[in-house]
């Protein structure tokens, strides 16, 4: 079964959720044309099934390698996002860290640092929740990279919503 989260337009543009819900659609490989089932993810829906999102993103400075504890960061960040968002579990929570071996700041004075975070979600958050989670975020960084000795940490956070595209899969573990 392949799990396609998002939100799935008629021909006319329309969302086929009338709730505003991603929708989730259930292809069968078993036939040569296959067949798709689409039904309310909102209404009854099977939570695992659901749980397709946030991507998490980290992009950080080679210089807070050592400082920056990334696996209880993003235990961190999943507990957060799920307080924050509607519709975030920890158990759907996926973060992946990028360590930047180079890069500029300014006018490239030593001491300095970036940590970007980037989070992926179905859409339909408010602007107001993706503020609020942000600068949550924001903080959460700050929490973890204040006590680097020397460094001036450049931090930033932006909270995109995942496209219309966007499927996921998951093969269990035999």
């Amino acid at each position: 079964m392949l799990l396609v989260t998002g939100r799935i337009r008629s021909p006319g543009g329309r969302v086929a959720s009338p709730s505003g819900y991603p929708v989730r659609v259930h292809h069968s490989t078993s036939t040569p044309h296959p067949q798709l089932r689409i039904c309310n993810s909102n209404r009854n829906r099977n939570r695992k099934e659901y749980e397709s999102m946030p991507h998490l993103l980290v992009d950080y400075d080679a210089a807070l390698q050592e400082s920056f504890d990334r696996r209880r960061f993003a235990r961190e960040l999943h507990s957060l996002a799920a307080r924050t968002a509607d519709g975030v579990t920890i158990e759907s929570c996926k973060t992946r860290f990028r360590r930047i071996d180079e890069s500029v700041i300014a006018y490239d004075e030593p001491g300095q640092a970036l940590v970007h975070v980037e989070l992926a979600i179905l859409p339909g958050r408010t602007a107001e929740t993706k503020s609020a989670l942000s600068q949550a975020i924001l903080d959460l960084v700050r929490s973890h990279t204040e006590s680097v000795p020397g460094v001036t940490v450049h931090a930033s956070v932006d909270i995109r919503d995942l496209s219309d595209a966007y499927v996921k899969q998951v093969v269990p573990a035999k």
